[in-house]
Formats: structure tokens, C-alpha cells, sequence
């Protein structure tokens, strides 16, 4: 390798001339790269059992969390860890596993296991959206228009999610997960082309026809809305990829708070199988639970995206949920 084509290859992002010993520079030893990793990982873990201990005193000690087993505990655990692997993974969001899997393996109210998932979003949503915003991606002169409709929106998909039976939004939910199925398969077989880099197209009217829809849609459904807001976001605005994921993300910070907050407060207004009021703690003990560990599993997932076969993973995915849409539509 000549120098020139040294000095080529260390211009390109993520090149580096592959015969010069990195350990050094002008003489100077640079930290062990293993080591710093092994670093940060240990702190990343200390700091996820110091949350996990809070947790479990305040589900404890404030909540009345004896209620929760601990082996149900360790479930929540293990759930928030695939729903934030696989959403890292693929980029679906973590309330397409989670209300499926709360309601049709835990058996839990499906209105319950939504609020559980739009608690976790509030989470979630706040620092994607700082990343997104600090990597240059965030158009804020078209999520200003988005946002109150978007809040607008979601209010009234609650509402409309508290009146619809648990049996009728365990239907609503099946018909979403195949709108899921065909997208995944749609991004398995290269039929979704991705927009070019172009000027947005922004006005009040478009943020009306992104941020209602999306924001109903997140109330009714009980998730962040990030399945919807994208197409549209791409659609309507002719964003690219990577800012229509910022804009989801940013939305999210907004419609996720007013969403899980409404919900929480009209929660008790739903009867289960029993004819009782569903508890909001109940619905907030899950919550806290899973979103430790979902995050951590989303950290994970983003950074194996380019290690492991994504396509049979989504493959795999796909046939899960044609097996939980089955289930819900024809229980």
C-alpha cells in the first residue's frame, strides 16, 4: 500500500491503514481499547443493579409489590431484554412484543398490558431523541407542527381504546400486527425503497395529516406510534429514513408523556373479565420491571445490527407474530 492510498483509506469513515500499529501516536501510547470497553461495561452493569435494587424496593416497599412474584419478576426481566434486542435488531417498536406478549402469555388484560407499554415508551423515547438531535437529524421546524395534533390525537385514542372491550382490542391489535407482518416482509423482499436526501416538505397542513393519525393510532393501539409516524413522516414530508426515525422519536416525547399520564388516570374506568377496575399500579409494577432491561437489550441489538444475519432474524420475527396475530384475531 502506498501512502496514497493510505491517506485515501483513512479519509472514509470507519478505514484505517491496516499495517500501521494504532497503540501509538507521534510516539504517544494510546489507552487499551479493551480495557476502556471492559470499563464502560462494568459501570453499564453496576449501574443497571443499582436500578434494578431501587426497583425492587420501590415495587416493595411503596407499591405493595407482593403482588409480583419474583419468578414473574425474572419473566418481565427476561421480556424487556428481547423486546429491546429485537427492537434494537430491526427497529420495531418494544410495544409490538410487549402487549402480545403480556396478554396472551402473562394472561393479562390487553388494556392493562397497553398501559404497561405506553409507560415504557416515556422511557424510551427521551433518549432516542436526544441522540437523534445531537446527530444533526431532528427537523424541528416540522415536528413543531406535528406535535399538537399528535397530543390531540393521542388523548382521544385513549378515550376511544377505555370504551373498546378487551376481546374487540384484542381484534384492533391483531389487524395491526399483520399491518407489522407486511412490512416486515415488504422490507424482506426490497420492496421498500429508501427516500433520497431532498428538502423537506413542511407545513401546518402536513403536520396535521402526520401528527393525527399517529397520535390516535399510539392511543388506541397503546404503543409509541413509531410504525406509523415513519411511512407517514416519508410519505408526506419526503424525509429520509434517519430523520423520519427522529422525527418518530421526538414525537414520542410529547404524545408518550400526555398518552401514558391519560391513560393511567382513566385506567381504573375499565372492568376485566371479573367485573373489576383495573388497577394502574398493577400496569406500572410491569412497567418498571420491564424497561431496565428493555434498554439495555436495545443498546445491545443497535450494536449487533451489523454482526448478526438481521434478515432471518426478521424472518423468524415475521412467523412470531403471524402466530400472535392468529391468536388474537382467533383466540
Amino acid at each position: 500500500m502506498t501512502l496514497d492510498d493510505q491517506a485515501s483509506t483513512s479519509d472514509v469513515p470507519g478505514c484505517s491503514p491496516s499495517h500501521e500499529d494504532s497503540s501509538q501516536v507521534d510516539g504517544v501510547s494510546k489507552p487499551d481499547s479493551s480495557r476502556t470497553s471492559i470499563g464502560k461495561s462494568s459501570a453499564a452493569l453496576g449501574v443497571l443493579c443499582a436500578v434494578l435494587m431501587g426497583i425492587y424496593w420501590l415495587s416493595h416497599g411503596v407499591m405493595d409489590g407482593a403482588s409480583v412474584s419474583h419468578l414473574e419478576i425474572l419473566a418481565l426481566l427476561v421480556l424487556g431484554f428481547g423486546a429491546g434486542l429485537l427492537g434494537g435488531l430491526i427497529g420495531i417498536g418494544g410495544g409490538v412484543i410487549t402487549i402480545p406478549a403480556l396478554s396472551l402469555i402473562f394472561g393479562k388484560d390487553i388494556h392493562l398490558a397497553q398501559a404497561a407499554s405506553m409507560n415504557i415508551v416515556v422511557f424510551v423515547a427521551l433518549p432516542a431523541a436526544y441522540r437523534h438531535w445531537r446527530q444533526g437529524e431532528m427537523c424541528t421546524r416540522l415536528l413543531k407542527y406535528i406535535v399538537p395534533f399528535g397530543i390531540v390525537g393521542i388523548v382521544g385514542g385513549v378515550y376511544v381504546n377505555n370504551i373498546v372491550p378487551s376481546y374487540g382490542m384484542s381484534k384492533i391489535f391483531g389487524v395491526f400486527l399483520i399491518y407489522v407482518i407486511i412490512a416486515n416482509i415488504l422490507k424482506l423482499t426490497g420492496r421498500i425503497r429508501e427516500e433520497h436526501e431532498s428538502e423537506p416538505s413542511i407545513s401546518l397542513g402536513r403536520g396535521a395529516a402526520i401528527g393525527s393519525p399517529v397520535g390516535f393510532g399510539a392511543g388506541l393501539l397503546g404503543i409509541g406510534g413509531g410504525l406509523i409516524t415513519v411511512p407517514l413522516t416519508q410519505s408526506f414530508s419526503r424525509l429520509t429514513l434517519p430523520r423520519a426515525i427522529a422525527i418518530s422519536s421526538g414525537l414520542m416525547c410529547f404524545t408518550s408523556v400526555v398518552g401514558a399520564l391519560v391513560k393511567d388516570l382513566t385506567l381504573h374506568s375499565i372492568k376485566d373479565a371479573e367485573g373489576q377496575p383495573l388497577q394502574v399500579l398493577e400496569a406500572l409494577q410491569m412497567a418498571i420491571w420491564i424497561f431496565p432491561t428493555a434498554i439495555v437489550g436495545a443498546w445491545i441489538g443497535a450494536r449487533l445490527t451489523h454482526v448478526l444475519p438481521v434478515n432471518w432474524i426478521r424472518a423468524v420475527f415475521v412467523v412470531v407474530l403471524v402466530v400472535a396475530a392468529v391468536k388474537m384475531l382467533w383466540p
